[in-house]
């Protein structure tokens, strides 16, 4: 008796989430360049002046070796020193 009680509760309780998840409105068209124009609005103010994460670092813990990978461009740089000299990596060398 208790198996069949949880299966129907259960049973019940996911049939409840459809239908709650099946109300919410989607994003349309115009949502959508409302906030493209909220972002616009707020880099034109200088909340947001550049882009973010435009490089990326790994470090080779076996070769004590620093990679660093442009984002935009896809250019890789190589550090083999402590200094901070970095070189540009070309794949296969």
């Amino acid at each position: 008796m208790k198996d069949i009680k949880s299966y129907v509760i259960g049973f019940l309780t996911c049939a409840c989430m459809f239908l709650i998840m099946g109300q919410m409105p989607a994003m349309g068209d115009e949502q959508i360049e409302q906030m493209k124009n909220m972002a616009n609005q707020m880099k034109n103010v200088g909340l947001m002046p550049e882009r973010v994460g435009k490089y990326q670092i790994a470090p080779n813990s076996q070769t004590r070796d620093i990679y660093l990978l442009d984002t935009v461009s896809g250019e890789t740089y190589i550090s083999k020193s402590a200094k901070g000299e970095w070189e540009k990596h070309i794949a296969g060398i």
